[in-house]
């Protein structure tokens, strides 16, 4: 008996040509490509040719000084620290010296009080007049940019002053 079932006609005659009742499946090859190992590969020849690499000395590149970063002159300057306050980190402490110096703290803020811009503003203004035209702004590292951004946004409402910014480590 064969695999192949036969159709038979009305007329009783076997009729071959219209091929098998049920169709063989079609074998799927697996076509994926597993290319773990060509990953490897990649990254032990990237590691070896970064390890074996030597920088050649004459080939290096001169760059430009920053056009910005000049120095700024202390004499003709006034400071501003900001500095993280232990107790609410929201609001900064602001001190008008180089550093935390308690006898120049700026009043704390509060809502709606204008009191500590006032001051920050009375004092950039006496710079102004005395021709120190800069302003060195030193912040903490750990200081949030909001408070940056509002003693910028005091200075900025005053004419004839610079800001400069810095960066300092706390102590």
């Amino acid at each position: 008996m064969s695999l192949v079932a036969e159709q038979q006609t009305l007329d009783g005659q076997v009729n071959e040509d219209d091929g098998p009742l049920l169709k063989r499946r079609s074998v799927i090859e697996d076509t994926e490509v597993d290319i773990t190992p060509m990953i490897d590969i990649t990254f032990l020849l990237l590691i070896f040719f970064l390890v074996a690499s030597v920088p050649d000395p004459q080939v290096a590149i001169d760059l430009p000084s920053a056009v910005m970063g000049g120095k700024v002159d202390p004499q003709l300057s006034t400071f501003i620290t900001i500095a993280v306050n232990p107790v609410d980190p929201d609001d900064a402490e602001i001190y008008l010296a180089d550093g935390r110096q308690q006898s120049a703290r700026v009043t704390r803020k509060s809502k709606g009080d204008a009191s500590q811009k006032n001051e920050i503003v009375a004092v950039l203004r006496e710079a102004v007049a005395q021709n120190k035209p800069h302003v060195i702004i030193k912040a903490e590292k750990d200081v949030r940019n909001g408070e940056v951004d509002r003693i910028i946004g005091y200075i900025s409402g005053v004419e004839g002053i610079r800001p400069h910014l810095a960066v300092f480590e706390e102590d």
